[in-house]
């Protein structure tokens, strides 16, 4: 998700290279919230965790041009077409965009290749996920010269 949004911003990047840079070695994996950003930070983003109240404040953030990394989580069969049947604790997706009915545009990096990463998931059981699962968090992160949507201290 990381180097997804990465790419976004045109800061060419491979997912080794950030896997790497963002390896959590008491965790075991990549998915470090504060080592996250602050590789983004090293990559000359501004880059924050915060907590998003759902897919109206991710959509504000859409339309000012910055996808939003959520971390969601959610059981077995909770989140339909999810890419990891057994469920997870914890996962790190890209919102990317929401359709005409609502629901989101997910680039979800446990798909199993690059043609199917991008899926749309159904609104309620991605809020349930994503707010109910994590209570929000994301990640927005942006080049210093973007300017921020009107956030009332949510970014």
């Amino acid at each position: 998700a990381l180097t997804m949004v990465l790419r976004h911003h045109g800061i060419e990047v491979e997912v080794p290279e950030v896997a790497r840079a963002v390896y959590d070695p008491s965790y075991g994996g990549c998915g470090n919230w504060s080592l996250n950003v602050a590789h983004a930070a090293d990559r000359g983003l501004d880059a924050v965790v915060t907590r998003l109240r759902g897919l109206a404040d991710a959509a504000e953030l859409l339309r000012a041009g910055l996808p939003v990394i959520a971390s969601i989580a959610a059981g077995p069969g909770e989140l339909p077409g999810f890419p990891l049947p057994g469920g997870t604790a914890g996962h790190l997706v890209v919102v990317a965009g929401i359709t005409d009915d609502g629901d989101p545009v997910v680039l979800d990096p446990a798909a199993p290749n690059a043609a199917t990463v991008r899926r749309v998931y159904p609104r309620a059981a991605f809020d349930a996920a994503w707010v109910g699962g994590t209570g929000g968090i994301a990640y927005v992160l942006r080049p210093p010269a973007h300017r921020l949507p009107p956030g009332e201290g949510r970014w």
